[in-house]
């Protein structure tokens, strides 16, 4: 090889390597700037109206209590309801005894449905004696408490106290009266059909067994129910 040729590519090597030098660039690597985005995150806020909720209101009937009685006190007083033999139904606080019981405390007999036994009578007045007069099962309980081991009928009278009260009678009042039949009860007038004018009436009224229920209503009878007992 020439002297010319060998200097010609010895510095064409030269020329390459400083090229080599100044190039460190990968030729099969590309750089891409990317640009950085910037999300921006919009929050709505939703404003409700204010909204007062108003619980409905809930009724709830609680039904009275109530004692099923033959003879119930209505609200203008004490009446009956339907006359029969049988005996009042045991009103509330009666202790088990019929109608109004036989505890009102001293004095006059307060408005109520009261047992007793008829002593005497005016035309506008009773002589009363009041008693406890139980019905049913009720009946054989108390007369053994009170050492009555004979109880029978379904009924026990309990006369405790001596106490005999002048009742008034209502202008216009009737008597329930027992005819001497057993039949229906015959409303009478207290002032002037009773005590009936019977050969063979039932109970001998007034007097010592001549049983009854009163109905007091501001303080007079204003309804008298014989009582029949076997």
């Amino acid at each position: 090889m020439s002297t010319r040729v060998i200097a010609l590519l010895t510095v064409m090597g030269l020329v390459i390597a400083a090229c080599g030098e100044g190039d460190t660039s990968d030729p099969l690597t590309t750089t891409t700037s990317v640009s950085a985005t910037t999300t921006t995150s919009v929050v709505t806020t939703t404003t409700l109206p204010d909204t007062t909720t108003t619980p409905a209101t809930t009724s709830t009937t609680v039904p009275a209590t109530t004692t099923t009685t033959r003879t119930p006190p209505p609200a203008g007083g004490y009446v009956v309801v339907e006359a029969s033999i049988f005996p009042a139904e045991p009103l509330p606080n009666s202790g088990g005894a019929g109608g109004s019981g036989c505890a009102p405390g001293p004095g006059a007999l307060p408005d109520g449905i009261w047992y007793g036994t008829v002593l005497g009578a005016t035309q506008d007045s009773v002589d009363f004696d009041l008693a406890c007069f139980y019905y049913g099962d009720i009946a054989y309980e108390v007369g053994a408490a009170a050492g009555e081991d004979d109880v029978t009928n379904d009924y026990f009278i309990l006369n405790d106290n001596p106490t005999i009260r002048t009742v008034p009678v209502a202008a216009g009042a009737m008597v329930w009266s027992i005819p001497g039949d057993m039949g229906d009860l015959v409303p009478l007038s207290f002032a002037t059909d009773w005590p009936p004018d019977w050969a063979r009436a039932y109970a001998a009224c007034p007097g010592d067994f001549c049983g009854m229920w009163l109905y007091i209503n501001q303080g007079t009878a204003t309804e008298l129910v014989e009582q029949y007992v076997p």
